[in-house]
């Protein structure tokens, strides 16, 4: 079973490139926003997590700030 890397990225192409890259030996999960960044990781419990950080909405530093702050995902890398 492929570990899963969540990657959150508003540029269709660096979502298409990061996906082309890491297919073969991950299954990748993609997200285009962050609003629900605590929800998203609890339903799909990713290896890792590549986020961009200026993607819209709440961005990128907020959304690791949620991540790193939250005791249920603070251990994500």
């Amino acid at each position: 079973m492929k570990k899963t890397i969540l990657i959150y990225d508003d540029d269709d192409d660096m979502l298409i490139m990061q996906q082309h890259i890491l297919q073969n030996q991950y299954d990748i999960q993609t997200k285009t926003n962050c609003i629900n960044v605590l929800a998203d990781i609890s339903e799909i419990n990713p290896a890792i997590i590549l986020m961009d950080l200026r993607i819209p909405a709440i961005g990128g530093e907020a959304a690791v700030a949620l991540i790193e702050n939250n005791a249920a995902s603070s251990h994500q890398p």
